[in-house]
């Protein structure tokens, strides 16, 4: 391709502070002064229990999706992306980005939809992606060429550099109307068992074993004794800082969820402003829990 990723990177500003809206740990009588508020960045915060309330009544189960029918087989990750038939577009894409070893329920139950069709994206060669690619440049896929970007816990295994180009590059291939879909471990729950002195103690119990602070700081540990390089974190994210470098990145809206049961933040990042209705559609699809507190993150202007 002719063009470079620094044609679509842009500089974050160093000044771009978000004032936390409601968390699961502030009272509503706080919370309630930072809804509708816009520090002087133009980062607005917002709760969104207001906006979804008038839409959420209408959300009910998604309509069906068209029958999935598949075309002749491509030869390179280029032509999967660029050169299906108009036919074939009505079917939506996923770009399961960081994807590992190839499982099928890796991916949410939104999209083992037969409507949408798995693009799987890994630096490792061994999982047998799709498009062997790092998240921080992925040129063979054009731009804006996909309806969704699924990334779960990965952003976390990049240097802090590196993150506003992988955020980047994420927008860069969605269509207007399309989303990324990003999962990474919440560092301000952590912490506080950090605070406690509680580093090396599980937190919880994963497919591959116990889970401790370190682990979700630096990488899971056996996975790097065996060699696993990959495995490695390099970074790490609060709701804050993470909504801070979506916007940064480009998306117009971001809707967060802390999950803190499971040490996690979840993210829908939105290429260009949804309406109210929807947010309350993905909302409902997507996030964790119907009940948990969500905040609204928006670039005014």
């Amino acid at each position: 391709m002719d063009e470079t990723l620094s044609e679509y990177i842009i500089a974050s500003p160093a000044d771009l502070v978000l004032v936390p809206g409601r968390t699961d740990e502030m009272p509503a009588k706080v919370s309630e002064q930072t809804d509708n508020k816009c520090n002087r960045t133009g980062v607005e915060i917002r709760t969104t229990r207001e906006l979804f309330a008038d839409t959420a009544h209408s959300v009910g189960r998604p309509e069906p999706f068209q029958e999935l029918r598949y075309g002749e087989a491509y030869e390179t990750p280029i032509e999967l992306v660029d050169a299906v038939s108009a036919d074939q577009r009505a079917i939506a894409d996923v770009l399961h980005v960081g994807c590992g070893v190839f499982e099928p329920e890796k991916l949410p139950l939104m999209f083992r939809n037969p409507g949408w069709r798995e693009i799987r994206l890994d630096i490792d060669p061994d999982v047998n992606p799709d498009v062997i690619a790092s998240i921080t440049d992925m040129q063979v896929i054009s731009g804006a060429t996909l309806n969704a970007v699924y990334s779960s816990h990965n952003v976390e295994h990049l240097y802090p550099h590196e993150v506003p180009l992988a955020l980047r590059e994420m927008n860069r291939v969605l269509k207007s109307d399309g989303f990324a879909f990003i999962k990474l471990p919440d560092l301000q729950e952590v912490a506080r068992f950090v605070a406690e002195g509680k580093l090396e103690d599980p937190l919880y119990i994963s497919p591959v074993g116990a889970i401790a602070p370190l682990d979700i700081l630096y990488g899971h540990r056996p996975a790097l004794a065996r060699g696993n390089a990959f495995m490695a974190h390099r970074t790490g994210f609060t709701g804050t800082t993470l909504g801070t470098a979506l916007i940064a990145a480009g998306f117009v809206a971001v809707m967060m969820q802390r999950d803190l049961p499971n040490f996690s933040l979840t993210a829908i990042a939105f290429r260009t402003q949804p309406d109210a209705e929807q947010m309350a559609i993905w909302r409902a699809r997507l996030l964790p829990a119907e009940d948990r507190p969500t905040v609204l993150y928006t670039l005014n202007g």
